[in-house]
């Protein structure tokens, strides 16, 4: 891996840059990159940890 320090080896890069990820384009130039899968995802900060009512069988 070529950084600004100059010639680095490694066993394992982790490409935690995000999305559009600069580091997935450079090291996988012929990645067609992200696509949207359908999913959505919620994240929240709670004061407690959230408890689901039960459901009923």
């Amino acid at each position: 891996m070529v950084t600004g320090e100059g010639v680095r080896e490694a066993d394992l890069v982790v490409a935690a840059d995000g999305v559009n990820s600069a580091l997935r384009a450079l090291l996988l130039p012929g990645h067609p990159g992200p696509v949207y899968s359908g999913s959505t995802v919620l994240r929240a900060i709670t004061d407690s940890p959230y408890r689901s009512r039960p459901t009923s069988s």
